[in-house]
C-alpha cells in the first residue's frame, strides 16, 4: 500500500497542498474549521508525516535527550520514566543515554546529541564541565537534581537539606539522641545539602553536633556501612543511622542483623530515596520520598516551554519537596 502524502489529502478534500501543510504543521493561515477537516482527513487517511522533511521546514525534529548517571538506579529509572510519559504526551520522541559516571562519555553524549538536532537536552550531570558543553551547543537544556553549579540554567532538583532536616527530626521526636548519618559522598551536592539539614535538626533539639557520627567519603562504598556498625561492637556508637539514599539503608539493615549478642536491636534506620523494595513487608523501611517521577515530568514541561518561546536562556528554577514515609525501622 503507498504511502499517504499531503498531496493525496489536498486532493481529497479539494484544497491546495500549501494549506494542507500548514495546517499539519498547525502553522498560521488557515482557519479553525478547515484545519479540523485536515487533520480528521490525514487521521482516517492513515497519514504519517516524513519527520525529516518537516524538520527542514520547522527546524525541528520533535525529539529531547535525557542524560542519567546510572539508569540501573532506581532513582534514575523513575525520573527517566516520568521523563518519557510527558514526552510522549507532547508528542516528542526521547533519546536515552546512560553515561556511567563518565564526565568524558556525558560530553560525547552532549556533542553527539547536539549533532542529531535534538530539541532539547536533560541531564542529570555527573561533572562541572557539562555546563561548558551545554553552552557551546546552544540547545535549550534543563538539569535535573543540582542547583548550584549550573546558576545560568533551568533546574529541577529535590529540597535535599530540607529532606535531611525531617529525616533527622522524625529520628530524634521518636527520643534517639545519638543519630549517625551514613553514606554520602563528601564531593556530592545533594548529600552536603542533607548535612546542613541534619546539623539543623541536631541544633533545634539541642544536640551538639558530633563528627565521629559522621560516615562518608569520597566513594560511600560498602566499608562505609561497615565501619558505622562496627562501632557498635564496642559497647557504645549511635541509636540511629540516617541513611542518604535507600540502598545504604538496606546495607545498614543486613550489618545490623549480622552483629552478634543482638547489638543491632533496636537501632533505628531511616533511608532516603523510597525505591520499590523498601516498602517489601519483610523490609518496610521508613524514608525520605523524593518526587522522582515528578521531577522528570515538570523537566519537561520547562523544557517544551523553552522550545516553543525559543527563550532557552530564561532560567527557571524548580526545587520540589520530600515527603517523610514512616514504616517500621524506627520505634513507634
Amino acid at each position: 500500500m503507498a504511502k499517504v502524502t499531503i498531496k493525496d489529502i489536498a486532493k481529497e478534500l479539494g484544497v491546495s497542498y500549501t494549506t494542507v501543510s500548514r495546517a499539519l504543521t498547525n502553522r498560521a493561515g488557515v482557519n479553525a474549521l478547515t484545519r479540523q477537516r485536515i487533520v480528521e482527513e490525514a487521521h482516517r487517511m492513515g497519514y504519517q508525516p516524513n519527520i525529516l522533511a518537516r524538520g527542514l521546514v520547522t527546524q525541528r525534529t520533535d525529539t529531547i535527550g535525557l542524560l542519567v548517571p546510572d539508569i540501573t538506579n532506581p532513582f534514575s529509572a523513575e525520573v527517566a520514566r516520568g521523563v518519557e510519559n510527558a514526552a510522549q504526551e507532547y508528542g516528542l520522541t526521547l533519546i536515552l543515554g546512560d553515561t556511567n559516571h563518565s564526565p568524558g562519555l556525558e560530553s560525547q553524549y552532549i556533542r553527539r546529541l547536539a549533532s542529531n538536532r535534538v530539541d532539547g537536552l536533560l541531564v542529570m550531570p555527573v561533572s562541572s564541565h557539562a555546563e561548558n558543553d551545554i553552552n557551546d551547543t546552544g540547545i535549550p537544556t534543563v538539569i535535573l537534581n543540582t542547583k548550584n553549579t549550573f546558576f545560568e540554567t533551568s533546574f529541577v532538583t529535590i529540597d535535599h537539606e530540607l529532606g535531611g532536616y525531617l529525616a533527622t527530626k522524625h529520628l530524634l521526636e521518636l527520643g534517639y539522641r545519638s543519630v549517625a548519618i551514613v553514606g554520602g559522598k563528601i564531593t556530592n551536592e545533594a548529600y552536603q545539602d542533607r548535612l546542613v539539614g541534619y546539623k539543623s535538626a541536631l541544633q533545634h533539639f539541642g544536640i551538639p553536633y558530633d563528627a565521629n557520627l559522621i560516615f562518608s567519603d569520597s566513594a560511600a562504598s560498602n566499608n562505609t556501612v561497615r565501619k558505622a556498625v562496627e562501632i557498635l561492637k564496642t559497647g557504645s556508637g549511635p541509636d540511629a543511622f540516617f541513611a542518604t539514599n535507600d540502598i545504604i539503608a538496606l546495607d545498614l539493615l543486613r550489618e545490623l542483623k549480622g552483629l552478634p549478642d543482638n547489638l543491632g536491636s533496636g537501632i533505628g534506620v531511616i533511608g532516603f530515596d523510597d525505591i520499590p523494595i523498601a516498602s517489601f513487608p519483610e523490609i518496610e523501611l521508613s524514608t525520605m520520598a523524593q518526587p522522582k517521577y515528578v521531577l522528570g515530568r515538570t523537566a519537561v514541561e520547562i523544557l517544551v516551554q523553552k522550545i516553543k518561546t525559543a527563550q532557552s536562556d530564561q532560567v527557571q528554577r524548580v526545587i520540589l519537596p520530600p515527603e517523610l514515609i514512616v514504616r517500621k525501622t524506627v520505634r513507634d
